[in-house]
This record gives structure tokens, sequence and C-alpha cells, in this order.
């Protein structure tokens, strides 16, 4: 069963991602170190156990289906890294 294993950001072309249980502040933290603007930081999602990055409507589906929300924290139509660690 496909899993969600990290928080996640899209941008030009690449994927970021935290270690596993960072946030998305964190994996922003470090593309800004990297010195990457935050033109397209908005293109926030996750990286599921398959290696595929969705966005947060999608990865919501995924966590519900693998019974990996502890808590739902924001919107209820995504899914937020607070929602799983």
């Amino acid at each position: 069963m496909t899993r969600i294993e990290r928080a996640a950001i899209r941008h030009d072309g690449h994927v970021y991602t935290a270690a596993q249980f960072g946030r998305h502040g964190d994996v922003i933290r470090s593309m800004a170190a990297m010195g990457l603007g935050a033109g397209d930081m908005y293109n926030q999602g996750f990286v599921t156990s398959d290696g595929d990055f969705v966005d947060r409507f999608e990865a919501l589906k995924i966590a519900q289906a693998a019974g990996q929300i502890r808590e739902k924290t924001g919107s209820p139509n995504q899914l937020f890294s607070e929602d799983l660690w």
C-alpha cells in the first residue's frame, strides 16, 4: 500500500524533501540555504513510498487510505505534515 513518506516542494522541475518527519518549513529553509528563491515554493506536497511527488489534495487521499492521519489540523481537503507527525 502506498504511504506518505516526506514533506516536499517541487521547484523548477526538481523535488526537494525534508528529512523524515520534517515539515515544509524545513524544506523551505534548506532551499533558501542553497540560494533558491521563493518563486515556486507554493508547489508544496509530499513524496510517497513509491517515490512520486503528489500535491496536498492527492496526499490526503493516500494518507487516509493508509490510515496515517494522526489528527486533522488544517484544511479538510488538503494534507499538512502536522496531520501526520
